[in-house]
């Protein structure tokens, strides 16, 4: 199922000759949406962990958001901790210097030693953010601290799979407690009634408990903190509740609730020691339930596609909350480094919903390893045309581990990238190489068609992978009104290059102007669809009324 989002007008509608329709209303008052605040524009990493210098490894988005697959042990964490560094908040800019050169990586040649760097490039047209062994962009000296960083960091969603054991299996068999997740990410941002945020009270009481010694007057203000943190932390627990449920409903599990979020309040216990002091009762516990039903230790009972989803609806309300209390000209950064592999291929696809209804306004980094899921999400989002806000991008590790990976992007069709290799083999003048990624191109096209218009094809016994010309048989019998006739025609006169399966094996006959004119047919199909004949416009329209 879609996302509203993607529904009715947010499609692209087209007769076959010309006719299209405008982009609807929604889309654009998104889009205008988005323009008010600085989205990043590139990403450039280098000598940091997995990428070794000089040469920096650079990922372009041009404001969209981005989808990221590599294999394991390709650098897809290095990006991860690099974004994580940039964003970092609340901490000082001489320890992430510091940390910058620890990370180096140690096939960086010598004479690139201490020049590693993670930089981005917002599309305001200001000078891009660098994280440097010099400095970070949070520091404010000597010049003053970047803003567009500051910001984002403060509201940032930065997330990995060990980001959701904290609400869950990190807690072993004890009562689920939250507290340590609410001041650290949750609910750190949270603007509470005397002005000040959560987070930065809780750090001003934590700062306290490393005092040599604590008078009176210290006491009394640790006193006084600890009423603005708890008074502060009741409320943001009672603004946050409310957003938990919509979201694991739009995740498909709605058969969790999470019902009440109960914080106590923290207690200065006024140690002698400094080793020794602390805050007691340092707990926000979630009461939950599964089909109505209290669960007193849901890590031990719920399966792990749940946990999952508990976790990151909680972790989305968070962000949420924060986009309500923040102002619109802040950049809002959302990494997701696969979070999903406690989940089936099945039960993923909802989270690109959410993404797409809950928060339009953020730019979004997808990072997995997972390559049958980063194929079924570029297929999803070019479906529904939410394509044109994504950018999708691989990364390659070359034989020799001196040299940082290979960043390339990739069409949201598999089709497509397809034939952008089948283009560059033409230039390169590689015939018989054009030729067979040609055939393979209409064939994932094909199906593809098949698979956008819900055309029926044959089942087999025991199941295989049918020929690409069975799908084109398919696709013939499914267009009785010949709205497709001219794209099916060119494909059946080009079937000697394209299905033949002796093109693969290099039959001389083969010439640049057919493999050039097979291309074109299978960009044909593509635009097909992009685009819906009127008959079928019509047909929307119809149902829509």
């Amino acid at each position: 199922m879609l996302p509203d989002s993607l529904k009715g007008g947010g499609l692209l509608e087209a007769a076959p000759a010309s006719e299209v329709a405008p982009v609807a209303a929604p889309a654009a008052a998104a889009a205008a949406e988005q323009a008010k605040r600085p989205r990043i524009k590139t990403v450039e990493i280098c000598d940091f962990r997995a990428f070794p210098g000089p040469t920096p490894v650079v990922i372009e988005l041009d404001g969209k958001n981005l989808f990221l697959f590599g294999e394991n042990g390709v650098g897809k964490s290095t990006i991860f901790q690099a974004l994580d560094g940039l964003f970092a908040y609340a901490r000082s800019p001489n320890d992430l210097a510091q940390e910058l050169k620890d990370q180096a990586n140690r096939f960086t040649p010598v004479a690139g030693k201490g020049e590693g760097y993670v930089r981005i490039a917002y599309d305001d047209g200001k000078s891009p953010a660098t994280w440097s062994p010099t400095g970070h962009p949070t520091d404010t000296n000597p010049g003053p601290a970047d803003e567009r960083i500051v910001n984002a960091a403060l509201a940032k969603a930065i997330l990995d799979y060990r980001s959701l054991l904290r609400t869950n299996y990190d807690h072993g068999d004890e009562e689920i407690n939250l507290f340590d997740i609410c001041v650290d990410q949750l609910l750190r941002d949270y603007s509470t009634v005397t002005g000040e945020r959560l987070g930065e009270i809780w750090l001003r009481l934590d700062g306290k408990l490393r005092l040599g010694q604590i008078r009176k007057a210290q006491r009394d203000e640790i006193d006084e903190d600890s009423r603005k943190f708890n008074d502060g932390l009741a409320e943001a627990v009672d603004a946050i509740l409310p957003l938990i449920n919509p979201i694991l409903k739009g995740l498909r599990y709605d058969d969790i609730q999470v019902t009440k979020l109960v914080p106590k309040r923290i207690a200065y216990n006024n140690a002698a020691s400094k080793e020794s002091r602390t805050y007691t009762d340092r707990s926000v516990v979630p009461e939950i339930t599964f089909h109505g039903e209290p669960v007193d230790h849901p890590q031990l009972f719920l399966n792990e596609a749940r946990l999952s989803a508990l976790a990151l609806a909680i972790y989305f309300a968070g962000r949420k909350l924060a986009e309500a209390q923040t102002h619109n000209d802040m950049p809002r950064i959302m990494v997701l480094d696969d979070v999903l592999i406690g989940l089936d291929q099945a039960n993923r696809v909802p989270l690109l919903d959410v993404l797409a209804d809950q928060f339009k306004d953020w730019q979004i980094i997808i990072l997995t390893h997972d390559r049958v899921w980063f194929d079924i999400a570029r297929q999803y989002q070019r479906i529904g045309q939410a394509d044109k806000f994504w950018t999708y991008w691989q990364l390659h590790q070359p034989q020799d581990h001196t040299f940082a990976p290979i960043a390339t992007d990739v069409d949201s069709s598999a089709s497509g990238q397809i034939l952008a290799q089948a283009r560059r083999f033409l230039k390169e003048g590689h015939l018989h190489a054009a030729g067979n990624a040609a055939r393979l191109a209409t064939e994932f096209a094909l199906r593809e068609f098949c698979a956008v218009k819900k055309v029926q094809t044959p089942y087999v016994a025991p199941p295989e992978v049918l020929p690409a010309s069975k799908f084109l048989d398919a696709v013939g019998s499914f267009d009785t009104e010949g709205h497709y006739s001219a794209v099916i025609d060119s494909i059946r006169m080009y079937t000697t290059i394209l299905l033949n399966p002796l093109s693969h094996g290099g039959t001389p006959e083969v010439t640049p102007s057919e493999v050039t004119g097979a291309i074109e047919v299978v960009d044909k199909l593509l635009f097909a669809l992009k685009v819906l004949p009127t008959a079928e416009i019509k047909k929307r329209k119809a149902q829509v009324g």
